[in-house]
């Protein structure tokens, strides 16, 4: 099984180093709790030059929102999300529904106006003014990914740097990140041909980072990280050993059907604790302010520990 170190030192060079971008970032809002937030899948590519890849389900949304949440709690936020997918203050709306939005302007409308829902209008403007506010405080840093190794190397830069923070720092890992690679230097470097008949890949096993992060890049940050499964039964189990096996403070665990109706918490605790069940707000569009107050709650526990 290949270890974090073997791993990095496999990986390409990402296009754009980002670590003095993060190091403004952090000095610029040292003085208030930052959070790196993730978010979307993490694309295994098969060839150097990529045509064919592997991804993992996501379409970012949780940590769109969260974003939204957490910049309304007074955090600054590092936001590493999935290239293409959906992003704050689009009201978890992806472009896909936006462009169908703009379909119906262009199909239906004579005229150069705009034709917004019922109730869009409001959701727009209040959308624009806290956009606006977060551009003038500069309290959202942006760094995109698409595949698994430019993802796994802008989150150690984003934690290394963060250490700085110590328990300020909070690392919120919604990232669906793919549990199995092909190895670089066992790439073709062009595509694959289809013409040499059927294809067998013999791919490697991630490492697991968050030992990594516990341990050596960001050792007094929270942690809170996710666990998404098809199977109930399987579910609070492989959560509490995520627990037990990287000392998390947090994991928040949900089932592929239901995520963004319910989501269980279970704690790093002294004592034994039940995982706590938390469910969409009937009086709120999505779950995620109601989940990013709860872990805002757990991030104060955890600064209070360490001080």
């Amino acid at each position: 099984m290949w270890t974090a170190s073997q791993f990095f030192a496999g990986c390409p060079a990402l296009e754009q180093d980002p670590k003095a971008q993060l190091q403004r970032f952090i000095k610029q809002h040292s003085g208030k709790p930052v959070v790196c937030v993730t978010s979307g899948g993490t694309a295994v590519p098969l060839e150097r030059r990529c045509v064919r890849f592997i991804d993992n389900f996501s379409s970012g949304s949780r940590g769109a929102l969260a974003v939204e949440a957490f910049l309304q709690a007074g955090y600054a936020v590092i936001y590493i999300y999935r290239a293409n997918t959906v992003q704050p203050f689009t009201n978890g709306t992806h472009s896909e529904r936006a462009l169908q939005w703009l379909f119906e302007q262009a199909t239906e409308r004579q005229d150069a106006s705009l034709s917004l829902p019922a109730g869009s209008a409001e959701l727009v403007a209040s959308a624009v003014q806290r956009f606006k506010q977060v551009h003038h405080e500069s309290t959202l840093l942006r760094l995109p990914f698409t595949t698994l190794f430019e993802y796994l190397l802008v989150l150690r830069e984003a934690a290394l740097a963060l250490a700085f923070l110590e328990s300020r720092a909070m690392m919120f890992l919604a990232a669906a990140v793919s549990d199995f690679f092909m190895p670089w230097q066992d790439m073709e470097e062009h595509k694959i041909q289809s013409r040499s008949g059927p294809l067998t890949l013999e791919l490697q096993q991630v490492p697991k980072m968050l030992g990594e992060l516990r341990q050596h890049w960001a050792p007094k940050a929270c942690l809170i990280s996710f666990k998404l499964e098809t199977d109930q039964q399987l579910l609070l189990q492989k959560a509490g050993r995520a627990l037990e096996l990287y000392a998390v403070d947090a994991v928040v665990a949900n089932l592929l059907e239901t995520r963004k109706e319910e989501v269980w918490i279970l704690q790093r605790s002294n004592t034994l604790q039940q995982p706590q069940r938390l469910t969409r707000p009937p009086q709120d569009d999505f779950i995620e302010a109601a989940l990013v107050a709860r872990i805002v709650e757990i991030h104060q526990q955890h600064i209070h520990a360490l001080t």
